[in-house]
């Protein structure tokens, strides 16, 4: 950083990117994680996931209301 300023002071214009000399914001240490990049497809069918969600979600009220009837009509 005080390199950076030196720089502009004196009126030259600092390299663009990395002060460092690291790539990216990796730290002095390299990767730590994703050491390989998965080579996947990244594509969802989101209308499907959706209709899933609220499939399961009509069963669990179905089912909650099917035993509060059955708590209800119990006999105490």
């Amino acid at each position: 950083m005080q390199q950076l300023m030196k720089d502009w002071k004196a009126g030259k214009e600092p390299k663009v990117g990395p002060q460092n000399h690291r790539p990216n914001s990796m730290g002095p240490q390299g990767r730590t994680s994703l050491y390989e990049i998965p080579e996947v497809a990244h594509s969802r069918d989101w209308a499907a996931d959706k209709e899933n969600y609220l499939k399961a979600k009509a069963e669990a009220a179905a089912k909650a209301a099917a035993a509060k009837a059955a708590a209800a009509a119990a006999p105490k």
